[in-house]
């Protein structure tokens, strides 16, 4: 994959002179380039990475091989009635600056990404705020890629916390079990709740529970007790008659971060696929599995730093796939799905 390049005329004149001095001026500061598609009227940014002069009809225009970057968030009301202000966009540009993030397709973390978030820059354009952000696709023919200058952010927690997605929260019901059983109860599961905001527009329903454990020795699912475990699995099985149509899978997902002897953090997600035929969420005996994997990256010094496994369907546990602490991926369990994957969103 590659990103897109196009040559624009930036402008124009009958004065060869001109011309010159505003590619001298341009050249000095290669910037960014704002424009409106011809045919979409979308708003589009572009970084200049170089400039030329051609002549055609006795006019001299100055033309800027530009390098698209793709919008990906504004201060304009979305599909879903949500609003982000302009201070939040600010927030992700500096987010994206100081770290790589993983790009996901549709924001399902069942499957690997398929690039990194290289950098960002807010665009202010008639009253209203763009976010644009730069990437970069994993090659076909490897899974590295070259930029390596910062590394991929991973959220520290102090505290435990479950996050509902809105398919939970603009459900009553369900929204009503959040508040009485859980949210109410936050000291005694020993949990906060918190909204998961996803803005994929169609998405499989979430169910988060990340753990502020540090060390293998605390057991990875030693916090989960039983009364949360019991409410947790009592909201599953609810959520599937009451969104019966609106998802077909429910992604339960479990995030617990480490600490190795090196002082790295290495973060492992366990995501449970489940269906509406789902009884049991075994999280227990994916135990010893966990420590197996992180047991071989301290003997080998693996450069890993997230692992991704899936329980899909009440079947035992299996590794999906592991990202470096750059963003890049390590290694992918079905890499010939992956490279067909790649292969089928090539640009």
């Amino acid at each position: 994959m590659k990103a897109v390049k196009l040559n624009i005329c930036i402008e124009s004149s009958y004065k060869k002179d001109k011309i010159r001095y505003k590619k001298k001026l341009l050249d000095r500061k290669l910037e960014f380039f704002i424009g409106k598609d011809e045919f979409s009227k979308e708003l589009f940014v572009g970084e200049i990475l170089s400039t030329m002069i051609k002549e055609e009809d006795k006019k001299y225009n100055l033309i800027a091989t530009v390098e698209l970057w793709h919008l990906i968030s504004n201060t304009l009301i979305d599909k879903h009635g949500d609003i982000l202000t302009r201070e939040c966009l600010i927030y992700l540009e500096e987010c994206f600056k100081v770290n790589y993030f993983p790009i996901y397709k549709e924001h399902d973390f069942t499957n690997p990404p398929i690039g990194k978030w290289i950098d960002a820059k807010v665009i202010d354009h008639e009253e209203e705020s763009y976010l644009f952000a730069k990437l970069e696709f994993f090659k076909d023919e490897k899974f590295n890629n070259v930029k390596k200058d910062k590394i991929m952010k991973i959220v520290t927690l102090d505290n435990n916390e479950i996050l509902f997605d809105r398919n939970f929260r603009t459900n009553s019901l369900l929204n009503k079990l959040i508040e009485d059983e859980f949210k109410k109860n936050e000291k005694t599961l020993n949990i906060k709740v918190q909204d998961n905001i996803k803005k994929s527009y169609e998405f499989n329903s979430e169910i988060i529970i990340k753990f502020a454990l540090q060390a293998i020795a605390v057991g990875f699912f030693s916090a989960l007790g039983g009364d949360l475990y019991n409410k947790l699995k009592n909201i599953i099985k609810k959520s599937f008659i009451e969104m019966e149509g609106s998802s077909k899978e429910l992604h339960t997902i479990f995030i617990n971060n480490f600490t190795l002897p090196n002082n790295e953090i290495i973060e492992i997600k366990t995501i449970f696929i489940l269906n509406k035929n789902f009884q049991e969420i075994d999280v227990f005996s994916t135990q010893p599995f966990l420590e197996k994997q992180l047991q071989e990256i301290i003997e080998k010094q693996l450069p890993i730093r997230t692992i991704v496994n899936i329980v899909e369907k009440n079947k035992k546990i299996e590794f999906g796939y592991s990202l470096t602490k750059y963003g890049d991926l390590y290694e992918v369990k079905k890499d010939d799905i992956f490279r067909k994957m790649l292969e089928k969103n090539k640009l």
